[in-house]
């Protein structure tokens, strides 16, 4: 019980920080701005109907090595940036839905989500918060739904539920 009553009284453990969405997203906006900045980039066009193993496909036929690349939808909005190193997606990624809004901010290793990951829904609100390791969910993890109220927060180990979780409903009651 003493978790469930540590998670109701703070339910998201990177608040103790100080805010600690609002400061990841400054953050990101520093290292984005000082990590693309200076290096080389590639841009490239692709059609929004591709899915991102079609896109790693690409990637390794051409061999791009430790360069940021910029990925476009037919709209001339970006799809994805992140940089490429050694023919896989490493470090910072931020992939966006094709009305602009984020759809994703996550460290990547080897091409899989590895570190804090957010994934939001296409309205701009989050939609998952986590730590991945090797593309599998490990640690605290929480959702939500799509009016930006909290769905489930928990544990999660090799990537299934471990102890307590409180799941919630659209209206923010307990289910």
């Amino acid at each position: 019980m003493l978790i469930n009553q540590e998670i109701l009284q703070n339910p998201s453990p990177w608040n103790e920080y100080g805010g600690g969405c609002y400061k990841m997203k400054k953050l990101l906006i520093v290292l984005l701005f000082f990590g693309f900045s200076f290096g080389q980039s590639e841009e490239i066009v692709f059609s929004n109907q591709l899915k991102t193993n079609t896109l790693l496909e690409v990637f390794k036929e051409t061999n791009f090595k430790d360069t940021l690349h910029r990925i476009y939808y037919e709209n001339g909005q970006i799809r994805e940036e992140g940089i490429y190193k050694d023919n896989e997606m490493d470090g910072l990624w931020i992939g966006y839905f094709p009305n602009g809004q984020v759809q994703f901010v996550g460290n990547f290793k080897n091409s899989k989500r590895n570190g804090y990951y957010i994934l939001n829904h296409e309205n701009g609100k989050m939609k998952v918060r986590g730590v991945y390791k090797d593309d599998i969910p490990e640690g605290f993890i929480e959702s939500y739904h799509d009016n930006g109220r909290l769905k489930s927060i928990g544990f999660v180990k090799d990537g299934k539920r471990d102890g307590i979780s409180s799941f919630y409903s659209i209206d923010g009651d307990i289910d």
